[in-house]
């Protein structure tokens, strides 16, 4: 077999492993280089919570209806980090405040 053959083979092997999905710049995660604050470990921004965040969100976008809910952002940057249970109830939150709009412009939802 030649070189390229034997290249061919390997590549398509690889796919196999990733399921079908080939990943033009697969690394693997070395666990040192990593981007972004959330995949980083950074604290929720909700305050009275010590859970690690899952999303961030501009934090503009989110302080009005955090505070409908009773809930409070720390921090003063331009981003709000949020764990998976304040996410899900800021959700909840704008889904109800979406649909009061859609009601009030007569629209269906």
């Amino acid at each position: 077999m030649t070189e390229n053959s034997l290249k061919r083979q390997k590549s398509i092997f690889n796919r196999r492993l990733l399921g079908g999905q080939f990943l033009w710049n697969h690394q693997p995660d070395l666990g040192v280089f990593h981007m972004g604050k959330v995949k980083k470990g950074v604290p929720c921004s909700i305050s009275g919570c010590t859970e690690n965040a899952m999303r961030s969100l501009s934090k503009d976008s989110i302080t009005k209806p955090l505070s409908e809910t009773g809930l409070q952002v720390k921090g003063t940057g331009n981003r709000a980090y949020l764990c998976e249970k304040h996410y899900k109830a800021l959700k909840k939150q704008l889904k109800k405040t979406r649909k009061q709009e859609l009601m009030r412009l007569e629209r269906p939802f």
